[in-house]
């Protein structure tokens, strides 16, 4: 039997687990991040992200039952409705895009069809 002198432990591992290993290491999440101080945000685009940031995290918890309609002011159930309408919108203009390709694919089965007929 060989004896194990090298001071570098190798693993044994399969191809999945090294390209496992290999994504994992790339989506780490570093917390240093080095942060340029001189970018300059402008203030109204600031607020704007943060009010973003505050009525999607108000509808995740809508949504998960932490609050309830009654628990939200006025101005955020307007805001949530806003926000509501904004993503059903966005979801009908997908939905229009992916019927005209399914209509485009439709089309080109059907006149594949009629020439092998």
């Amino acid at each position: 039997m060989e004896s194990n002198k090298s001071l570098v432990v190798k693993e044994n591992l399969n191809i999945f687990q090294k390209i496992k290993r290999f994504l994992k290491n790339i989506f780490k999440k570093d917390k240093n991040y080095i942060i340029n101080e001189n970018l300059e945000i402008p203030e109204a685009e600031n607020i704007k992200i943060n009010e973003e940031e505050s009525i999607s995290e108000i509808q995740n918890k809508y949504e998960s039952g932490k609050i309830k309609l009654n628990d939200l002011t006025q101005e955020e159930k307007e805001r949530l409705y806003n926000l509501y309408m904004e993503q059903i919108q966005k979801l009908k203009e997908e939905e229009k895009t992916y019927q005209k390709e399914l209509d485009y694919y439709k089309g080109k089965i059907l006149s594949e069809r009629a020439k092998k007929r």
